[in-house]
């Protein structure tokens, strides 16, 4: 099910049911108005909701793997999402058509994702430990691959995870890339400037999520049964 609350009360505004068929393993609110939100499942469908009617608008169905994370474009129009087979999809959630071809650097699962909070870079962080950068809105390279169509562009890899990757988060100006996985750490890049991480940070547990504060200044993680909250410099 997905369930929509009022985040003050906890009232129950709507259910859904009967459109994810498996476990629901993701969940991302559009940046944009009016407010949508997409959803994906084991089932290997991703449905956009319309978060005012709490109706679905568009069900992408090209998965061929259960879908292991969602993420928004800054536009508000473009979904990307990947799977526990590698591949990653890039749509338009309104007609629900890929705007090019797939993105496959390795046939593991990607369990998570993350467009940047503006322009067209797309995080995705594999069980291989390392996170691939790609131009996520722009392909260079379209051809086709045992999937069908595929975009060959080869993506940045950085590497600093011995473990799978479970989170990934943007700092709102779209300069700092925050990771974080089973190897309990997290670490901290500026892509655009280097492949080595500025910092890492050690925890006692697998780091399962994370988020910057709106000014950028402050990063929460969640690790084990403790979530921290770090101020960046």
């Amino acid at each position: 099910q997905v369930t929509f609350l009022n985040p003050l009360s906890g009232t129950v505004l709507a259910r859904s049911r009967h459109q994810h068929t498996a476990q629901v393993t993701t969940l991302a609110w559009s940046p944009q108005q009016p407010s949508r939100v997409v959803s994906g499942a084991l089932d290997q469908r991703a449905i956009v909701w319309d978060a005012a009617t709490y109706q679905p608008q568009t069900i992408f169905t090209r998965h061929t793997t259960p879908i292991e994370s969602a993420s928004w474009a800054s536009d508000g129009q473009t979904i990307a999402t990947s799977s526990h087979g590698g591949v990653v999809r890039v749509w338009n959630a309104s007609s629900g058509q890929e705007i090019h071809g797939l993105f496959l650097d390795a046939q593991i699962p990607m369990r998570a994702l993350a467009f940047a909070t503006s322009g067209s870079q797309l995080a995705v962080g594999g069980d291989d430990g390392i996170v691939r950068l790609w131009n996520g809105l722009v392909c260079q390279q379209p051809g086709q691959g045992q999937f069908g169509g595929q975009c060959l562009d080869m993506p940045q890899r950085l590497h600093a995870h011995t473990k799978p990757v479970r989170a990934l988060a943007w700092s709102p100006d779209a300069r700092f890339l925050a990771t974080a996985g089973d190897d309990d750490i997290v670490a901290l890049w500026y892509p655009a400037q280097s492949q080595t991480p500025l910092l890492t940070i050690q925890h006692q547990a697998p780091v399962l999520a994370l988020t910057w504060s709106p000014t950028g200044k402050q990063l929460a993680t969640a690790s084990g049964n403790i979530v921290t909250i770090w101020g960046l410099q």
